[in-house]
């Protein structure tokens, strides 16, 4: 949206917005597609990390999800 000469995007999808679900869905299956190999499960907007007790596995489940999403919160022109 362009008000007073600038540009306004939204960095958040609006709560009940006909696309957000679909917006939020594809969002969610491609990290689905990059956690696989780690073993996370996606369904829906929950993310299952599971592993031996004792293990190291869910710890590093848990950095790998923290770092992808870090990682691609932004875009070219900045911080979302």
């Amino acid at each position: 949206m362009v008000w007073k000469d600038d540009l306004y995007v939204d960095a958040t999808l609006p709560f009940g917005q006909r696309s957000a679900l679909q917006i939020f869905s594809a969002v969610a299956d491609a990290a689905e597609w990059i956690f696989q190999r780690e073993g996370i499960l996606h369904y829906l907007d929950d993310y299952l990390i599971m592993g031996p007790p004792g293990s190291s596995g869910c710890a590093s489940a848990v950095s790998t999800i923290l770092r992808v999403f870090e990682e691609y919160k932004t875009h070219p022109g900045g911080e979302i």
